[in-house]
């Protein structure tokens, strides 16, 4: 009920540094696939292919025309990929989770009276019989410290975290 309070100037700081992370990767992703030869020859010369990264199939095309011969575009064969564009990829993918899955939807679940985010809590709202949170989930907060940094805890207290096995039954026990 009390609610969590947010830093919503850091919330947007963070939101522009994350959005130019991903413009930034996205360019010299573009940059490495033309580099590679993934381009056309058109009336004005040499011009990129438009990619959507965010297709796996644009981008498996993509990666398999500059010679990288991959048969995914998963995490897991992006990781094992011997060229810089696989890091890259991550770093992209990383970035827009976080900007999609909580710094744009933070803002959403801020309670206009009180400033803060008031998640739901269910002591029995998972199978294996562990609290769940939801709107947002706040068991699933990144662990970097520039998104755990927007939450601010009120004058004279402190936020905390817990990560023990089961900690919550064994509190309510």
């Amino acid at each position: 009920l009390s609610g969590l309070p947010i830093d919503t100037n850091k919330l947007a700081q963070l939101k522009i540094s994350t959005e130019a992370k991903i413009l930034e990767a996205e360019i010299k992703i573009k940059k490495m696939l033309l580099d590679g030869g993934y381009k056309r020859m058109s009336l004005f010369g040499e011009e990129p292919v438009p990619v959507n990264l965010n297709s796996p199939k644009d981008l498996l095309k993509a990666l398999n025309a500059i010679g990288i011969g991959a048969t995914s575009t998963g995490d897991e064969i992006l990781a094992m990929m011997d060229h810089p564009i696989g890091e890259l990829l991550r770093d992209h993918r990383s970035a827009q989770k976080l900007l999609g899955s909580f710094i744009d939807a933070y803002p959403a679940h801020i309670n206009p009276v009180t400033g803060r985010i008031h998640p739901s809590f269910s002591q029995y709202g998972a199978n294996t019989g562990r609290f769940s949170s939801n709107k947002p989930n706040m068991q699933q907060v990144p662990h970097e410290k520039e998104i755990r940094s927007i939450f601010k805890a009120p004058e004279g207290s402190k936020i905390i975290t817990a990560d023990y096995s089961q900690i919550e039954l064994r509190i309510i026990a």
